[in-house]
């Protein structure tokens, strides 16, 4: 009786760290929600800014690229692809390590990671004029 309590404690243990680990990874996803980016960019992502760093040489400087293309998960939506600075490239995101990995063969191995998003002010529409008759 013993022993099938043990194994059933350890099997909850188990499910409690996967669930745990799955909520660690889910919070370093980038994503719209933790870049903390407005739902409108959803059709407008090419004008967001992207500063990445190379986690190859942290001595580096930021770099600005663009997104390429994102998709949707769940309520929120997640930068799948972004531009190479440096060759131009589309770099889909390595799932794994939540980064962006460019194995070009015009530069050597490049790691990325987005530290910050430049937001621009959404585009205000002209208001059509009133029609007073």
């Amino acid at each position: 009786m013993a022993k099938r309590l043990t194994e059933s404690f350890k099997l909850q243990e188990k499910g409690v760290r996967r669930k745990l680990k799955k909520a660690k990874w889910d919070k370093s996803l980038p994503s719209f929600k933790n870049l903390e980016i407005d739902i409108y960019y959803k059709e407008h992502y090419e004008d967001l800014e992207l500063s990445i760093t190379n986690i190859l040489n942290l001595e580096e400087k930021s770099i600005k690229t663009n997104i390429s293309c994102i998709c949707e998960m769940g309520s929120n939506y997640l930068i799948t692809n972004i531009k190479c600075p440096h060759c131009g490239k589309n770099i889909q995101i390595n799932r794994y390590w939540n980064c962006y990995i460019c194995d070009c063969p015009e530069h050597e191995k490049k790691i990325f990671e987005i530290s910050k998003v430049s937001i621009p002010e959404p585009k205000k529409y002209k208001e059509l004029p009133d029609g007073d008759d």
